[in-house]
């Protein structure tokens, strides 16, 4: 299932590191609000790009307590259809990265744009967390950066965790005991997809 050679996996690989802000947490019902990719080759940032999403959803007060973002954030925003084809463009053949991806994040974004997402390559950090340190209790994003000693400056906001997220994932793949060692932990969109949490 790798898109390289296995050897050559870490120093050739692209990595799309991200983070998703919604509405909820139905996939079907819920809607995308904000993202934020840090791209990142070799352990280092290329890039970075956020983007609020305009939903015309009414965003619930417990939501906007969580995430910081209200109505007004996303009224004037590009819908998700534009923001997805610009994802596509800058991050063509990059491995999708997030903390819980399979599980949450790339289903939410295969249920909005599933031509587009659906044959991209996502790698779940918390499972390859929960392989490394299989000793830990819980491997959320909160207990593992607690237990990694990683600050998150702005927590539950897409550019806060994507940044945490990055110190995480360089970690993770610092433990690997071979570089191939990866592959087991990237998987097509199209072999994961939920409809509905």
């Amino acid at each position: 299932m790798s898109l390289f050679k296995a050897s050559e996996l870490i120093s050739n690989s692209s990595f799309a590191i991200f983070d998703l802000e919604t509405t909820g947490l139905d996939f079907i019902n819920d809607d995308i609000l904000e993202i934020c990719i840090f791209e990142t080759k070799e352990n280092e940032i290329k890039s970075k790009f956020h983007s609020y999403i305009k939903s015309d959803k009414k965003i619930r007060p417990r939501i906007t307590a969580i995430n910081k973002i209200g109505s007004e954030d996303v009224a004037n925003s590009p819908l998700i259809d534009e923001v997805a084809k610009e994802i596509i463009r800058l991050y063509p053949k990059h491995i999708f990265v997030a903390h819980n991806c399979f599980g949450f994040d790339a289903n939410m974004l295969m249920s909005k744009c599933p031509k587009l997402f659906n044959d991209k390559m996502f790698l779940d950090t918390r499972e390859m967390a929960s392989d490394i340190f299989p000793n830990l209790d819980s491997v959320s994003m909160t207990s593992l950066t607690d237990f990694l000693g990683i600050k998150i400056k702005d927590q539950h906001t897409a550019t806060g965790d994507v940044a945490a997220l990055c110190k995480v994932f360089n970690i993770l793949i610092s433990k690997l005991d071979r570089p191939d060692s990866i592959n087991k932990y990237i998987r097509r969109g199209s072999t994961f997809v939920k409809s509905k949490v």
